[in-house]
């Protein structure tokens, strides 16, 4: 008789553990600089392992094969749940974003026929018609200062873009301007909000007044819109006209008020903080390197002529389309994606034990050294269709993968491109000497203190696109 050489199967494995002090563990790390602590912690600890952070311990994702068995393969094992999404919920209550289970069926299926093509064609009028508006005020900004931050003016330009394609014209520049702070505030308030989640309610929680009260004037505000338009018979081409449009399947059901207001507010906020932080995050790096700046000047020259933006030149504006996705490579605002696992569950021959909180590191993922050469360098051609080529399909995903990627995916590019081009035909981005902005991993990934650049007007530029 032969004896057997096989070795026995081990079964799953335990999870490595990170570098951690007592009580705390690995949260001063963390919190004192994340972005490097996340990069080196998988060059040391591997791919995937265990984090802990003193009150909460999380398996950390760091792989596209990764992305694809949460988000894909075993997507019906991982919910949406924990103190970030308690936290979102306070805000953005049941709208898609959050919601789960057969209401998130049911509202995916109403909302999502939103953002067909022949949809987002009618939007891109309403986009270049608050971009031109906006900058326009740029003109005078850029003479009145030697630079300018410009991560600011790129929130209150994406906000006007987003009320104007979100709400039309029945929303007010008074409503706009009541509904501006509260919405900033709200958004800060996140982050405070998931870390003081698990306190008992008798504990202050420094802000929460403040949030409530943010909360009641969205809400007032909103409410007041959505009646407005429901009396209006001439409805637009806004997306609340086209959601008030909507029937539930084939009960043919209005969304009420409350759901109206949910979607709405969730279609306006992942519009507006993602792209004006992933627009801020181009603009530095265009800043830092004048022949890409040059380049993609000159395809938007070459493609528009000097006219303004219309859906058809977006085929066209491909490397300004580049821009946008390498910028949302190297600083994606949404960087981490945190998940629930119902059931126990194994990854990479790793055990998930059921009722584990994983997280799968978006920003680690768009850095790793396997996928992307250099990946601190901002290097747009890395999406051109040869470097493209085998590469995983889920190296890059600021946008989320599997059957809860963002309906709005189209649409944010659209609208990145469309506001890029639109300030590369009017201005130049110079370089601020000692102004380079770093990064602040908060609810999402911002420029820390800014983003600092010289904002030259064109030779020629201002009134041809605007009469086009």
């Amino acid at each position: 008789m032969i004896e057997s050489t096989a070795q026995p199967s081990l079964g799953p494995q335990p999870l490595p553990v990170a570098r951690r002090l007592p009580l705390v563990g690995s949260l001063p790390e963390v919190l004192f600089g994340p972005a490097d602590y996340l990069i080196n912690a998988r060059r040391v600890n591997g791919d995937i392992y265990l984090l802990n952070m003193g009150v909460e311990k999380l398996v950390v994702l760091n792989h596209p094969r990764h992305i694809e068995h949460v988000f894909v393969s075993n997507s019906s094992n991982y919910r949406k749940s924990g103190a970030l999404w308690d936290a979102m919920r306070t805000l953005l209550g049941n709208g898609l974003a959050v919601s789960q289970g057969e209401t998130w069926e049911r509202q995916r299926g109403l909302v999502r026929p939103q953002f067909r093509r022949d949809r987002l064609i009618g939007v891109v009028p309403l986009m270049v018609e608050a971009v031109e508006n906006e900058l326009e005020r740029w003109v005078s900004l850029s003479e009145a200062a030697e630079s300018v931050d410009v991560l600011p003016l790129l929130g209150e330009l994406t906000m006007k873009l987003l009320v104007k394609t979100v709400f039309g014209t029945s929303m007010s520049h008074e409503s706009i301007e009541r509904i501006r702070p509260e919405i900033m505030y709200a958004i800060k308030y996140l982050v405070p909000a998931m870390l003081t989640n698990s306190l008992p309610s008798w504990v202050p929680r420094p802000g929460a007044r403040r949030y409530a009260l943010a909360l009641r004037r969205i809400d007032e505000i909103l409410f007041e819109v959505i009646d407005q338009r429901r009396r209006d018979e001439d409805g637009g081409d806004d997306l609340l006209s086209m959601l008030l449009n909507a029937g539930h399947g084939e009960s043919g059901d209005a969304m009420s008020p409350r759901q109206l207001r949910d979607e709405t507010l969730t279609l306006f906020l992942a519009g507006y903080e993602t792209t004006s932080v992933s627009l801020a995050w181009a603009a530095h790096y265009l800043s830092q390197d004048a022949a890409i700046q040059e380049r993609l000047y000159g395809e938007v020259s070459s493609v528009l002529e000097g006219s303004a933006p219309n859906f058809s030149d977006l085929n066209n504006l491909t490397y300004a389309r580049n821009v946008m996705m390498e910028s949302l490579r190297i600083c994606p605002p949404i960087w981490w994606n945190p998940r629930e696992a119902i059931e126990e569950d194994v990854i990479d021959g790793f055990k998930i034990p059921k009722g584990s909180n994983v997280a799968p590191l978006t920003y680690v993922v768009h850095h790793h050294p396997d996928f992307w050469v250099e990946p601190e360098r901002f290097d747009p051609d890395r999406f051109s269709e040869s470097q493209s080529s085998g590469r995983h399909r889920y190296a890059w995903h600021p946008f989320g993968v599997g059957p809860r990627k963002c309906i709005g995916t189209a649409f944010a590019l659209m609208e990145s491109q469309i506001v890029l081009a639109m300030i590369l035909q009017r201005f130049k981005l110079g370089l601020v000497p000692g102004r380079t902005a770093t990064k602040a991993m908060l609810g999402t990934l911002r420029p820390k203190n800014g983003v600092h650049v010289e904002l030259r007007p064109r030779s020629g530029s201002g009134t041809a696109a605007a009469g086009n």
